[in-house]
């Protein structure tokens, strides 16, 4: 039982999106690959949330940890028709960290995923505005 209310806590505290989980961080956005010519971003930010509860009538504190994101994306031309985008991100992350010292029912508890993923995309245009695009991700 202490399984399923840990794991259900902890999808309840995500301050991401409700996509994959409650964990998706980044989107998995390809949009780099849709610039016009050659393109180049990097990016950083810092997410303080502040979540908290009560459980049984027992205050949880904060419950999440602060964490940086970070990500770049280069996309590069090979003709008018055929380009290429190359881009970093860190997709899917979670940070459950409950205070100690509390009388809350998972004090001293913390759960940590973080992840980094690399996206090699190639994107042909055909005539008429239509496109297709394929790639790795590793």
């Amino acid at each position: 039982m202490t399984k399923v209310w840990f794991a259900a806590a902890l999808a309840a505290v995500s301050a991401s999106p409700a996509y994959a989980g409650g964990i998706d961080r980044s989107n998995q956005s390809i949009a780099p690959l849709f610039e016009d010519g050659n393109y180049a971003e990097i990016s950083f930010g810092s997410v303080n949330p502040d979540i908290s509860g009560t459980a049984a009538g027992s205050f949880s504190g904060n419950m999440v940890d602060s964490y940086l994101q970070a990500g770049a994306a280069y996309k590069q031309d090979f003709s008018d028709r055929l380009s290429f985008a190359l881009i970093y991100d860190q997709p899917y992350g979670a940070d459950v960290a409950y205070p100690s010292g509390t009388t809350y029912a998972f004090t001293g508890a913390n759960a940590e995923l973080r992840s980094l993923a690399l996206s090699g995309i190639l994107r042909y245009k055909f005539d008429g505005g239509f496109s297709v695009h394929g790639g790795l991700r590793a």
